[in-house]
């Protein structure tokens, strides 16, 4: 599905997630920075620069999954047309 699409995504996509909240320095853990480390990377993966990663927009659930939100300011590309320092 979406393997042969020719345009670039474009959604909205909404999730509630029960018990999230904002990381607070108080409960901040080595183990959530390499969760942080590891979402950026899957979205910069995935052709999409968020353009707005700021503490606030991180999140965390009790369980102790990490969420990024607030993709207004994202930008999507494609393989052929990114440069080099969009891509780092």
């Amino acid at each position: 599905m979406f393997i042969n699409d020719t345009e670039l995504p474009s959604a909205i996509f909404i999730e509630y997630i029960l018990n999230m909240c904002q990381l607070h320095l108080d409960i901040f853990f080595k183990d959530h920075m390499t969760k942080f480390v590891q979402v950026i990377k899957a979205i910069t993966a995935a052709l999409v620069m968020h353009n707005d990663l700021k503490a606030r927009n991180f999140m965390v659930t009790s369980g102790e999954r990490v969420v990024l939100l607030d993709f207004d300011r994202a930008r999507t590309y494609n393989n052929n047309t990114i440069t080099a320092e969009q891509q780092e």
